[in-house]
């Protein structure tokens, strides 16, 4: 990789307590040319957020130790910590679950959440998912 190649890599904050999942996650977004910054639950994620860290996108699971996903995603709203970089924007978020849940589905669309996907789900499925919301 060249000096200047990451310097226009688009950030992509990984939220989940299962480190299994956020190493292929990693992995999987990694190769597809994304840089990738990972929290264990929801509380790491709103120090982190509302700090001067500004991701390109969000991907979080909903259950989670300490503070689960949609408490984080309500936080992250009423804080108004997923402003990014670009002052009229918002911070995309991409829900992830291993929960069968049409109901959750429609609690995270509520709380203006980007997209759902369901666990398990492969990597085709996840870079499409972030590619239809950051581009690439």
């Amino acid at each position: 990789m060249s000096g200047t190649a990451g310097v226009n890599m688009k950030t992509i904050f990984v939220v989940d307590d299962d480190q299994d999942y956020c190493e292929v996650t990693q992995l999987r977004l990694e190769g597809a040319g994304y840089r990738v910054v990972i929290a264990h639950n929801g509380e790491e994620a709103l120090e982190l957020l509302n700090g001067s860290f500004r991701p390109d996108l969000i991907i979080m699971d909903t259950c989670m130790p300490v503070k689960d996903g949609v408490s984080a995603l309500i936080n992250l709203n009423a804080q108004g910590s997923r402003k990014n970089r670009d002052p009229k924007g918002r911070i995309p978020v991409l829900v992830v679950t291993g929960l069968a849940s049409e109901r959750l589905e429609e609690i995270v669309k509520q709380l203006d959440a980007n997209d759902f996907l369901q666990k398990p789900f492969d990597a085709e499925q996840l870079i499409t998912k972030v590619r239809n919301i950051i581009g690439k």
